[in-house]
Order: C-alpha cells, then sequence, then structure tokens
C-alpha cells in the first residue's frame, strides 16, 4: 500500500531538542534520514522515517516527556518553514490557525487538522489512515498550540484542556506541570482547547503585506506537491471506522467515498489491488501498528479489527506475518529495546 510523507520542516523542532541533547546523528541515524536532507528546506520525508524519529527521541535523550519539551521550547515558527512564517506574519490568532488549517497539506496529506470555535476554540488532529502516532509526536503537538498563543501575541493566554491519542504515561503529572491545564488520554484525535477569547488577539508579528505575499507563495507550493494516494488513506480510514462493526463491504465504503462500488474497483485496479487485498492490507498494517504502539490486549484488537474472537485474529496474523501476535508483539519490542 502507498505510504504519505511529510515535510521535513515538521521534524526540525524535534532535531533541534536532538541537537541541544547531543543526540541529532543518533536521531538521524535510527530515523534512516540523511543529513543531507536538512540543507533543502523542500526537503520530504516518509511516514515511516518520521515515526522512527519520534519513537527514538525519547530514548536516546533519556527523558520519555522530551515531545513537552520539544512543543514547548523548539516548535518556533521559522521552524515549520513556508507555514510557520506565514502564521507569525497573521493578523490574529484566529487567522494564524485558518492560515494553519488551510494548508496543513503542505506539513502532511496523512492528517486531518480542523478549527472549531464556540465557548471553546478548539484545533485538533487525526490521521487520515488510523494509525496511532508515537507518544511523543503527540505530546510536541499539543504542547506547541497549548503555548502557541502565549508565545506569539505575549499575552498570558492558557489552554484549557488538552486531549492524546495514546494511554495515560507515567510521566502524566508532567503535563500540567508543563501546559497549565489538564490532559485526558485514549482520545480519538489529538486537540487543544484554549479560550476563546484567544481567537482575535493580535500577533507581535503581524505583517498584512508580507501575509499576502506568503498565501500565495502556499497556495503555490501546495500545486507543487507529489501527487501521494489520499483516496487510499481515506479508504483505510473509512474502513477502520466501520471493522468493530464487521467487514464493510465495498458498496458501503464506495458510498462514503461519493463513488459507485465498481467506480472504486476500478481506481483500486489501477494501483494494483482488489477490494480484498486492500482490506487485508488495512488490517495487517493496523493489527501491527496496534500490537507495536499499544499496551491493549490481543482481544481488544482482535475485536476492533472485527475478528470474532482472539483465535480468529491469531489465524490471520500468522498467515500475514508468519508469526501469532503475541510472538510478534515479543519479538518487535525487544528489537526496539536493542537499537
Amino acid at each position: 500500500m502507498a505510504r504519505g510523507s511529510v515535510a521535513l520542516d515538521v521534524a526540525r523542532s524535534a532535531l533541534r531538542a536532538a541537537e541541544v541533547h547531543g543526540v541529532r546523528d543518533a536521531l538521524l541515524a535510527a530515523a534512516r534520514i540523511s543529513p543531507e536532507l536538512l540543507a533543502d528546506p523542500r526537503a520530504r520525508i516518509t511516514d515511516r522515517q518520521h515515526a522512527r524519529l519520534w519513537e527514538a527521541l525519547p530514548r536516546l535523550t533519556g527523558s520519555p516527556d522530551i515531545g513537552l519539551e520539544v512543543g514547548r521550547r523548539y516548535a518556533l515558527p521559522e521552524t515549520f518553514g513556508l507555514l510557520g512564517f506565514l502564521a507569525a506574519s497573521s493578523e490574529t490568532i484566529g487567522d494564524a490557525l485558518s492560515q494553519i488549517v488551510e494548508h496543513h497539506v503542505l506539513m502532511s496529506r496523512q492528517t486531518r487538522i480542523e478549527l472549531s470555535t464556540g465557548r471553546r476554540l478548539r484545533l485538533q488532529i487525526a490521521s487520515l489512515d488510523g494509525l496511532q502516532w508515537p507518544a511523543a509526536l503527540s505530546d510536541s503537538w499539543v504542547a506547541t498550540y497549548a503555548s502557541l498563543a502565549a508565545r506569539v501575541t505575549g499575552k498570558p493566554v492558557v489552554a484549557e484542556r488538552v486531549g492524546l491519542m495514546h494511554s495515560r504515561p507515567d510521566y502524566a503529572d508532567a503535563y500540567p506541570a508543563a501546559l497549565g491545564c489538564k490532559a485526558v488520554f485514549d482520545q480519538s484525535h489529538n486537540f487543544v482547547e484554549l479560550p476563546s477569547e484567544a481567537l482575535d488577539l493580535p500577533l507581535l508579528g503581524r505583517a498584512p503585506e508580507l501575509a499576502q505575499v506568503l498565501r500565495g507563495a502556499a497556495r503555490d507550493a501546495q500545486d507543487r506537491l507529489p501527487d501521494e494516494d489520499l483516496m487510499l488513506a481515506r479508504l483505510s480510514a473509512l474502513a477502520l471506522e466501520a471493522l468493530p462493526r464487521g467487514r464493510p463491504k465495498v458498496e458501503a465504503l464506495a458510498r462514503r467515498l461519493g463513488l459507485g462500488a465498481r467506480s472504486l474497483q476500478r481506481r483500486l485496479a489501477e494501483r494494483g489491488l482488489t477490494y480484498s487485498t486492500f482490506l487485508e492490507q488495512t488490517l495487517r498494517r493496523r493489527a501491527e501498528e496496534q500490537l507495536h504502539h499499544s499496551p491493549r490486549s490481543i482481544a481488544e484488537i482482535a475485536l476492533e479489527l472485527g475478528f470474532e474472537d482472539a483465535s480468529a485474529f491469531a489465524r490471520a496474523f500468522k498467515r500475514w506475518t508468519g508469526e501469532s501476535p503475541t510472538q510478534w508483539r515479543r519479538s518487535v519490542h525487544a528489537t526496539s529495546a536493542l537499537r
């Protein structure tokens, strides 16, 4: 299945933290990222390289809560390239967040970011393919946006609540200490909630004429993005959403995409896939992600993936990998510990 890519800019704050901790070269090696890419402002890395980077960062620095440090100290506008400069030159917090949402595709085409307003201002992000983020990446994301308003306005704006996709970690007490607000875990999205009045706060670096130029540059940059397969990412997300209720029929998912069943099958065939092989790949990828990154039991994962019981899941998983889920989980954890 096609995998997506992200702009290297989204990893520069982590690399800056690694440099301060004296482990930047080791982090690049662990993520299998060439140091030569760092000089290219348009460089992109694969989703897997990005995940490896955030998986390795806590281990190499010896700080399980390093993501919070990255978000608070090193995720500055300039570390996010064009999109960071565009947001920083906007008139207000609301304008800046709107630009981030509109042009988020420059950072990643595998995630969806949404902004909602009401009693609270809420910014949330989720993976289009349903994959769990490394905990340090989620920590960095919420820390970045929880501290953003105060950083760019000079006002004492404090987040009201943050939510994270991963389970409650051993360092859970660090969240209120670092962010000044409550954190909730095991959420379907990462999110940050700010007081609604923050929306209209003016930015210290606002520059309307520059922002206009940068908006044009951002649109041009989007037009030049490589053609990654968003249809497969969306289809994976829909399949994973439906699986706990049983294996979804091709007709049901096609309707959700606004397509007929034959049209969807034709598009899959153009990519060398049948609906059955696509579903198998989606199941395997989600199963491996859950076994690697989640403490959930085999039975819980089996139910999430639409299997009747853990035995049915184990048989399918052994067909995919040659190992039982328990053996595979033990092996991958042992390998990670040695890195």
